[in-house]
């Protein structure tokens, strides 16, 4: 009686851990103790309609980093977890300069037939892509004018955008007990409604904390939704990648709220302000 007493519910056990990492996987896969979980747990949290994350970019490396961690061990299963993705999620532009060219898989043959098949899905239901019509699924279209110097922004982003992130060791002001986080967003040369840009790259800071990660996600939905960028028309034939004007971002870690910095104590609840009024919650 005792003994059986001491037993724990196991199955209940297991299904506490595992809705705790479904509800926290983004920030699970930032933890070293990630790279330590068995095999059947990644799987499940792939095939589970329960798990959260902001984009299938993130499935995608949370896929490479537990195989990387053991790669003797784990390549073999690396089919397994991709055959888990949505390929159709990505972009063309991801799928072609970075899936493709990933060493595990072009060392794989069943994932390069993934691979493969969703390039055939693509060319056989639907047409060919017109550049300057690409945009994010979601994206909205519409023309506003900038009082400051009169200029049309095509306000729309283009879909072959990257998004990339990395904690920096220093702290932001009014953050000291936090380390930053980066978030890197980058733009090939394309073309959007006639106005030829050229490829470029924009930086933005968070706090790497609790509150920065909501922000954090908040932000990757809205880049996902084609909201966070548009072009500038500067000239009849020419135009140049821009932030949207209406969303706040820090693009400096200090200098405050005059040089789009830290400190800012209002910074966060302007940014979820303007993102809800973008439909981003």
């Amino acid at each position: 009686m005792t003994e059986t007493h001491q037993v724990p519910n196991i199955n209940a056990v297991s299904y506490v851990l595992n809705r705790f990492m479904e509800i926290n996987f983004e920030q699970l896969i930032e933890k070293g103790e990630f790279c330590d979980i068995q095999k059947n747990d990644i799987i499940t949290l792939f095939k589970s309609a329960n798990t959260k994350y902001s984009s299938e970019t993130v499935k995608w490396q949370a896929a490479l980093k537990w195989v990387r961690h053991d790669i003797r061990n784990r390549e073999q299963y690396f089919h397994e977890l991709s055959s888990l993705l949505r390929m159709h999620c990505f972009s063309l532009e991801y799928l072609k300069d970075s899936i493709r060219f990933e060493n595990l898989v072009q060392k794989s043959e069943k994932c390069n037939a993934l691979l493969m098949n969703e390039f055939i899905r693509r060319l056989t239901t639907k047409p060919r892509e017109n550049p300057s019509q690409m945009q994010n699924a979601g994206a909205g279209t519409f023309t506003t004018v900038t009082p400051s110097n009169s200029l049309k922004i095509i306000q729309r982003q283009p879909s072959n955008g990257v998004m990339l992130e990395r904690v920096l060791g220093e702290s932001l002001p009014g953050y000291k007990q936090w380390p930053t986080r980066e978030l890197v967003f980058s733009f090939q040369a394309g073309e959007m409604m006639g106005k030829l840009y050229k490829a470029q790259e924009f930086v933005s800071y968070l706090p790497d904390s609790h509150e920065g990660w909501k922000v954090r996600y908040l932000i990757n939905k809205a880049f996902q939704a084609g909201i966070l960028f548009g072009v500038e028309e500067i000239s009849q034939q020419d135009g140049r990648l821009i932030w949207n004007p209406d969303i706040p971002s820090k693009t400096n870690k200090t200098g405050g709220i005059a040089n789009n910095g830290y400190p800012d104590l209002n910074y966060f609840q302007n940014l979820r302000d303007a993102l809800n009024a973008n439909g981003i919650e």
